[in-house]
């Protein structure tokens, strides 16, 4: 699954009174459990039936969105860390030999 996806496509079920700042958002129960999986945070709704997840917009949606992009680009930067010290340690080992 892709977070900006479901970032996107998250469907807006409340506004403010002049509709330009969202209240409530629903996105999919298998999108919120990848999220929660994603942080490593605890699924409330685990076990449940229901096929959507509604939640603030603000206090709860934005913070999972932001969490999950946060996981994301640590563990991207891990992986190039450690490609380049992988890289520059065969470098140094191929210029000794």
């Amino acid at each position: 699954m892709n977070i900006e996806a479901i970032y996107q496509n998250a469907e807006i079920t409340s506004t403010s009174v002049c509709g330009r700042h969202y209240n409530r958002v629903a996105i999919s129960y298998d999108e919120f459990a990848f999220l929660t999986e994603l942080i490593g945070v605890n699924n409330p709704y685990k076990g449940y039936g229901d096929d959507f997840v509604e939640m603030d917009y603000h206090g709860e949606f934005i913070p999972l969105i932001e969490n999950a992009r946060n996981v994301v680009g640590q563990n991207y930067a891990e992986d190039f860390i450690t490609r380049s010290t992988t890289q520059a340690l065969n470098t140094i080992s191929r210029l000794l030999r």
